[in-house]
C-alpha cells in the first residue's frame, strides 16, 4: 500500500491538515513532545479503522475541541493499494453520527451501513505499509 495524501479536519490538535505524500519516497516528522507527530499516525488510523493506537482515546474524544455546533470531526485518506487500485476512504463524524465512505477509483462502492463499509475497508488488500 501506498498512502496518497491524509486529510484531517477537528481531529485531535488539528483544524485543517492535509499532506500530500506524493512527492517523496519517505516523510519524516519532527517535533516537540506534544507537538502533533503522533496525532498523524493516529489520525490515519482512526480515518482507516475508527482507533487509535492510544487506547485512551475514545469517539469523542477524537474530536478537537471545539464550540457545541462545530462538533463535526473528519478524516480522508486516498491509498493506492498492492493491486494497483486507489480507494479513498472518507469517516466523518457530526454530533457523533457515523458517516463512512469508500470509493474505488473515484467511483462510491459503499453499502449501506457503516459496518458493512468497515466490512470492504477490512477486506482492501492493502498488503505492507511503506511508511
Amino acid at each position: 500500500m501506498d498512502i496518497i495524501s491524509l486529510k484531517l479536519n477537528n481531529v485531535f490538535s488539528y483544524e485543517n491538515l492535509y499532506i500530500n505524500f506524493q512527492d517523496t519516497d519517505f516523510s519524516l516528522f519532527i517535533g516537540k513532545t506534544g507537538s502533533g507527530k503522533t496525532a498523524i499516525f493516529d489520525g490515519l488510523l482512526w480515518t482507516l479503522y475508527d482507533r487509535t493506537a492510544r487506547k485512551s482515546y475514545s469517539k469523542i474524544k477524537v474530536v478537537r475541541d471545539v464550540p457545541i455546533k462545530q462538533k463535526e470531526c473528519f478524516g480522508e485518506i486516498i491509498i493506492l493499494s498492492d493491486d494497483g487500485l486507489e480507494y479513498t476512504i472518507k469517516r466523518k463524524y457530526i454530533m457523533n453520527v457515523l458517516k463512512l465512505e469508500l470509493y474505488q477509483n473515484g467511483d462510491n462502492i459503499s453499502q449501506r451501513t457503516p459496518t458493512l463499509v468497515q466490512e470492504q475497508i477490512n477486506d482492501i488488500e492493502i498488503g505492507r505499509a511503506h511508511v
